[in-house]
């Protein structure tokens, strides 16, 4: 069996037609009736209001992108994949075939975000992804998938900065809510730092979690 630790790294989606379609959906405040109240909150809080709701695309496989993908095999050194969406997922794919049906997917949240999310994108890029990788595993499933977050408690959305502390582990140097500020400001280089170290700090857990496995 071969251990592949998988992270991907995601922002809102930069196509014209999410932050319009966000901005549709933004209101005024269902108290405030008076057309001048109203116009002043679109004036002066909306805008801001749009960029907190599009922080949140971050998270929705419709409305979101992939910008980095991490991943490590057994013991090697960890990997980014980087460029446009379609090749970082084309070269995954690449890395899965070779694992072929041999690979426990290993990663944090993995069964509810990163493999949800590498799904749902290809599908909306039009790519089928390879059938070596086990999508429609369960977040209690420990042979195809070991999913740290709901392995270590299937009820408590435990963060991996706070297990890796709790085994003795260094912890993480940054928070992922700030990916994409992070995106904004062009530091795509640290982006890709920050993902190659939660999959390096994922296998730590991991190995505390499985006795030294």
């Amino acid at each position: 069996m071969i251990n592949l630790y998988l992270d991907i790294e995601t922002i809102p989606s930069q196509q014209p037609w999410v932050r319009e379609y966000v901005a549709s959906m933004v209101t005024h405040p269902g108290q405030m009736k008076k057309p001048e109240n109203i116009q002043k909150w679109v004036e002066e809080e909306k805008p801001s209001a749009v960029e907190e709701a599009m922080d949140k695309c971050s998270f929705d496989g419709a409305m979101n992108q992939i910008i980095c993908i991490g991943y490590a095999v057994d013991d090697e050194p960890a990997q980014v994949l980087i460029g446009d969406e379609l090749t970082i997922l084309k070269d995954l794919f690449s890395v899965a075939i070779k694992c072929r049906h041999q690979a426990k997917y290993i990663g944090h949240n993995i069964v509810g975000f990163d493999l949800r999310v590498i799904k749902q994108r290809s599908i909306v890029l039009g790519y089928k992804p390879p059938a070596a990788i086990p999508f429609d595993a369960k977040p209690w499933d420990n042979i195809r998938v070991f999913d740290t977050m709901t392995q270590w408690d299937g009820q408590n959305k435990v963060r991996l900065d706070k297990l890796a502390r709790a085994f003795g582990i260094k912890g993480k140097t940054t928070d992922g809510s700030q990916v994409y500020q992070m995106w904004k400001d062009g530091k795509h280089q640290e982006i890709a730092d920050y993902c190659k170290e939660d999959v390096e700090l994922t296998r730590k857990v991991y190995k505390q979690m499985s006795y030294g496995n």
